[in-house]
C-alpha cells in the first residue's frame, strides 16, 4: 500500500471515530488493541490493517463494509456481512430485533468490561 492509500485510510479511520464521538484511547479498548497502534494507523504510519481487524473497525465504528473494505483491497464480494445482516441471515430475524440482539450484546460486553474481565488490552493486534 502506498504512503496514500496509508494516509487516506488514517484519516477515513479517524474521522469515523470523531464521528462516532469515541477517544482513541476508547476506541482502541473496545478493540483490543493499543492506542499507539490506532494511533500510528490514523496517521498513516502503518500498513493496512487485516481484513480481521478491518471488520473490527466496521462494527466498532458502523462503516460502510465495503467503503472500508475497499481501502485494504478487499473486493466487497469477499466482506463479511453486518452484524445486522448476519443476525437476519443465520437466525431469521427483523432488523429491529437484530438491533436488539446487537444492543443486548453491547450491553454484555460493557457490563463485562466493567467488572475487569476485558483482559490484557496492553498488547497490539491485528499488525
Amino acid at each position: 500500500m502506498s504512503e496514500d492509500h496509508s494516509i487516506a485510510l488514517g484519516e477515513y479511520l479517524r474521522a469515523a471515530r470523531e464521528t462516532a464521538k469515541l477517544s482513541g484511547e476508547e476506541l482502541a479498548r473496545r478493540m483490543g488493541i493499543t492506542g499507539g497502534y490506532l494511533n500510528r494507523l490514523e496517521r498513516g504510519e502503518r500498513s493496512k490493517p487485516t481484513p480481521e481487524m478491518m471488520q473490527r473497525f466496521v462494527d466498532e465504528l458502523g462503516l460502510d463494509p465495503a467503503e472500508a473494505f475497499a481501502f485494504i483491497g478487499v473486493k466487497p464480494a469477499a466482506v463479511m456481512p453486518t452484524r445486522r445482516a448476519f443476525f437476519r441471515s443465520t437466525y431469521g430475524v427483523s432488523d429491529a430485533e437484530a438491533d436488539e440482539i446487537i444492543s443486548r450484546i453491547e450491553q454484555y460486553i460493557k457490563a463485562k468490561d466493567k467488572e475487569g474481565a476485558n483482559g490484557n488490552n496492553n498488547q497490539e493486534s491485528g499488525q
